[in-house]
């Protein structure tokens, strides 16, 4: 399983991880009404990027540093749409289209817990299962109910409960409702104001460990975007454990003092050729980079490397837009069917012996 940061992998696949299981209801194949199976993905994705601009505000760039809903919209269909007609060809899986726009709805009033749920019970009708505990899978949408598709060491995998506090998984959707997978662990998250620090357990999404110093072990506190956007404009901010600046400014290493302190502050975007500092997130135009040179901490904006060129080293991107770095290099994401050197230049995010494809639990 490729590994990645609990904040990338719960924008990514909440909506793969809470649609799962169901009871069959009598329209096996979905509706005349609701959300048709081919505008699932575009609508998903409009609700799905609304809800997380409010999450996690300004640094959302870092986690997807392109359109969110363009982004997601190719991500959906080349995973969960993909997924779902693979399991609907074979006969594992039906899609209900009526109840779709409920599940959706159920999902965007839980906000920044959306991440952390599977039980949302119109999901769980929308997506519709067929093996039962137990049962073969290979991925968690042929499984009825709360199930999810638990693969060992060969396929087919087996239908299984979700994993309690404390037991290893692959994923958050491994994990019983309201838990995450942690460092391989299905770990509760903190709740806000808990007593916090980097490399134990985490605050939950859309909240920051704001304050901790492991240095000195000094404990931070989860804490929500009203406590954590609060610098002004030349005011003090630190990266990652806040505070972070007001929307529309950058938090910038302006100062250097060895052996190991790094003074930031919060300043404005900088325009596209113009000066710049490493920044969080990046302070230079969407298709421009910082580029700094070496001992220094101050740079100019400059383009983002294309597809073939070497990788930037920036903070919040290192290639063009609808481009991601792989081994060093930047590659264009592409749509399953076309080769790859790796998942992260999948859309899918899943590179099988050399070709994007639909994700499911016995390839990831």
């Amino acid at each position: 399983m490729r590994k990645t940061s609990f904040a990338l992998s719960s924008l990514m696949l909440f909506l793969t991880l809470s649609f799962c299981g169901g009871d069959v209801d009598d329209n096996g194949g979905g509706s005349s009404s609701g959300v048709a199976l081919d505008e699932l993905a575009a609508t998903t994705a409009q609700a799905y990027c609304g809800m997380i601009s409010k999450c996690w505000g300004d640094l959302l760039p870092i986690f997807i540093p392109e359109d969110c809903v363009t982004f997601m919209t190719s991500q959906l269909e080349n995973g969960l749409v993909a997924s779902l007609n693979a399991s609907i060809e074979a006969g594992t899986a039906s899609y209900e289209a009526g109840k779709a726009q409920s599940c959706l709805d159920g999902l965007m009033a839980l906000g920044c817990d959306a991440p952390l749920s599977n039980s949302v019970e119109a999901c769980q009708q929308t997506f519709v299962g067929t093996a039962a505990e137990g049962g073969d899978c290979v991925r968690g949408l042929d499984c009825t109910g709360d199930l999810y598709c638990k693969v060992d060491s060969a396929c087919p995998g087996t239908c299984s409960q979700r994993q309690a506090e404390g037991a290893t998984c692959k994923e958050t959707g491994n994990c019983k409702n309201g838990m995450m997978c942690y460092e391989d662990v299905c770990t509760k998250p903190l709740n806000q104001a808990d007593s916090c620090m980097p490399g134990e357990a985490p605050c939950k999404p859309g909240q920051v460990c704001m304050g901790a110093d492991p240095k000195t072990s000094t404990a931070g506190k989860c804490s929500t975007d009203d406590d954590v956007f609060v610098g002004a404009e030349g005011g003090d901010c630190a990266f990652p454990g806040g505070p972070w600046c007001k929307s529309g400014l950058h938090c910038a290493a302006t100062a250097f003092t060895p052996p190991d302190k790094l003074t930031s502050e919060c300043e404005k975007p900088a325009s596209s050729g113009a000066g710049c500092h490493g920044a969080a997130p990046d302070m230079c135009p969407a298709d421009e980079y910082c580029d700094i040179p070496p001992m220094s901490l101050e740079g100019t904006c400059k383009p983002l490397p294309a597809a073939g060129e070497s990788c930037a080293s920036a903070v919040a991107k290192s290639c063009k837009p609808f481009h991601r770095c792989v081994d060093g290099t930047c590659r264009a994401l592409v749509n399953n069917g076309s080769k790859c050197e790796g998942d992260d230049a999948c859309y899918s995010a899943s590179c099988v012996s050399g070709v994007c494809a639909a994700p499911d639990a016995c390839t990831d």
